[in-house]
């Protein structure tokens, strides 16, 4: 049995939280798949560094974008830009996380706001 090759040639994806991780892996699926991606991470170095390593199957490259989404206002002007750069968004992956543990003791409001 053959299975049908899967393009997504002409897809506009969006993942949040993209620069490593379960993250980066949807980046480069997708990429890999022809789609045209933009991604968004608070690590610029890991972000940047994954953005010039991929090509996608048209031969762009991933746009990536420093972003803290916890701040409404950035995280709205990346939606615009990223946009803006793929043409539209047709798909949107909300993987971005905030897995930052602390003992009951060590916990304080401002950590504990900061983690919702």
């Amino acid at each position: 049995m053959s299975l049908p090759s899967l393009s997504l040639h002409g897809q506009k994806v969006l993942v949040t939280g993209g620069a490593t991780g379960i993250g980066a892996e949807l980046v480069r699926q997708f990429s890999g798949l022809g789609a045209k991606v933009a991604f968004n991470d608070l690590d610029s170095a890991a972000g940047e560094a994954l953005a010039d390593g991929l090509a996608s199957a048209d031969g762009g490259k991933p746009v990536f974008y420093a972003c803290d989404v916890s701040k409404p206002d950035a995280l709205m002007a990346n939606v615009d830009a990223a946009a803006s750069a793929l043409g539209g968004i047709s798909v949107l992956v909300n993987n971005v996380a905030n897995d930052l543990r602390d003992s009951l003791e060590a916990l304080s409001p401002a950590s504990w706001e900061q983690g919702l």
